[in-house]
């Protein structure tokens, strides 16, 4: 758990462009350093691409060739990482012996554009984010690159200690707000004003006022201590129609908005929008016959939106931020030194038998008991869901007792957390639940995080769906409890307070 000058951890993935289903295989390239190479073999469409990334102790890693073995025109691009990176990635869409494929790729770096390589002229897509880094690619390939998409970070969560040795209060999770990254806004180069509306809380309401196009727009949020804030109306005053989006804050929360834009009275601008949560769909609000665009990312949290307006709303962005690193605790008190209960008073209204989080539906109650420490934490994934834990445990006369496995046997991944029980201990734990198709449309955990005095390990599984978070106080973990079946449906702990 040594610090890095890097912290590589929750990106937000955006993409990938075209048919998500096209091309035989999943492809991912995300390195713990930075990319310095890139790739590309053509024709008539990007037949591969490859990666080079450098980490911090030198080591270089090399991704596999994505795509197939055609293509007579080699690039390659060489990037002087750390003082050059990766900013924006565009390109075109074309159709290639009767399959979605990439026509062209172009690059763009704080310091230079390398491109577009191919033919460009298909259907135009970006990737385009202000304040953010590219820190890798993925996509599906076949006998030629079918797709392509992006995982991002804001430049200043990239560009400090990672969360892996961060040391967290022992105060309630709050909400870090700071460090966001911009969306481009979608939609015309019109309108006289530009807008923004990045409140420090969670986005509530969302009314739209449209009739041929969306008119106006304004906001609602509400911050921790319960303080409302409105935004201004954007746009004009021609809407006939009017629609409220409210939104149960913190339970549901923005994850993606679509829509359409259209030219209308010579204005190419916003014709419909769709929002899309963790729970609902909302819309599309207005006519849906123009040309459809997404702002839609994976892990991710819109948390404000800006664009440009006058009589109607000419165009649309948003402004998001990892799910993990919004609801951690606030970067104002992260790097506290490791004796998180040192000079702290226990609050005495706090339960020793904390949860359990997730379904409450399905899956068979257990309770593991408690024990003099947890040696060993080990996490089934499969297709980034949590299948089930095991534990290790320390009992009072030293000797160590396995736990039963708790959900399903069969994850493709394991995860082995080992504590040094002679100065390392659990404080916490964070994930995600969510309705899962194979628990009969049932909740169960997707994501999990475990806090120790001396920083984090996680998150597991995908942080998609409702989010839980044990409140950490100057205690420790001494056993877990919660239900689980074919998954883990739920997980609780039980506390041990000095």
């Amino acid at each position: 758990m040594k610090e890095n000058s890097y912290n590589w951890e929750n990106s937000i993935t955006l993409g990938p462009c075209s048919n998500r289903s096209a091309g035989d295989h999943e492809w991912s390239f995300k390195p713990n350093g930075g990319i310095t190479e890139i790739k590309l073999r053509r024709g008539g469409v990007i037949d591969s691409i490859t990666f080079k990334s450098i980490d911090e102790k030198g080591n270089i890693e090399t991704s596999n060739k994505f795509g197939g073995d055609a293509g007579d025109d080699e690039h390659v691009i060489l990037l002087n990482w750390p003082k050059e990176y990766l900013t924006k990635l565009s390109g075109t869409l074309a159709t290639y012996a009767g399959f979605p494929g990439i026509g062209s790729l172009c690059f763009e770096t704080n310091l230079m554009k390398y491109g577009p390589f191919g033919h460009t002229d298909g259907t135009p897509f970006e990737f385009s984010v202000k304040d953010g880094v590219i820190i890798g690619f993925h996509g599906r390939f076949g006998i030629y690159v079918n797709t392509i998409g992006v995982y991002v970070k804001n430049s200043a969560e990239l560009f400090r200690p990672s969360s892996q040795v961060q040391k967290v209060t022992p105060k309630d999770m709050s909400y870090n707000w700071k460090n966001s990254i911009t969306i481009e806004p979608r939609g015309g180069e019109g309108g006289y004003k530009q807008w923004s509306f990045k409140p420090n809380g969670g986005i509530t309401e969302i009314k739209i006022g449209y009739v041929a196009i969306i008119d106006s727009i304004s906001f609602k949020s509400v911050d921790e201590n319960g303080m409302i804030t409105s935004s201004e109306k954007f746009g004009g005053n021609g809407w006939k129609n009017e629609k409220i989006v409210s939104i149960n804050w913190p339970r549901e929360y923005l994850m993606k908005i679509s829509g359409t834009q259209q030219t209308y009275a010579n204005i190419y601008c916003i014709q419909s929008l769709c929002f899309h949560t963790n729970l609902n769909n909302y819309g599309p609000f207005g006519p849906t016959n123009g040309t459809p665009f997404e702002s839609s990312m994976k892990d991710g949290v819109i948390v404000g939106f800006h664009g440009r307006s006058g009589i109607y709303i000419d165009a649309i962005g948003v402004y998001v931020k990892n799910s993990a690193d919004l609801f951690s605790p606030s970067s104002q008190v992260q790097m506290l030194t490791p004796q998180v209960n040192i000079g702290m008073m226990m609050n005495m209204d706090t339960p020793r038998e904390l949860g359990p989080w997730g379904g409450n539906f399905t899956g068979k109650p257990w309770d593991d008991g408690v024990f003099l420490a947890i040696n060993q934490v080990d996490v089934h994934v499969k297709n980034g869901i949590i299948l089930g834990i095991q534990l290790r445990y320390q009992t009072k006369n030293g000797k160590s007792v396995d736990s039963e496995r708790h959900g399903d046997k069969s994850g493709d991944v394991l995860y082995r957390i080992k504590l040094d029980r002679s100065s390392e201990y659990l404080i916490g734990i964070m994930g995600y639940y969510r309705p899962i198709e194979g628990n009969g449309g049932f909740e169960a955990v997707c994501s999990l995080s475990f806090y120790t005095n001396k920083g984090k390990y996680g998150p597991f599984g995908d942080q998609i769906g409702m989010f839980f978070s044990s409140p950490l106080t100057n205690g420790k973990i001494i056993g877990f409890h919660g239900r689980s079946g074919d998954y883990l449906d739920a997980l609780g702990i039980h506390m041990e307070y000095s």
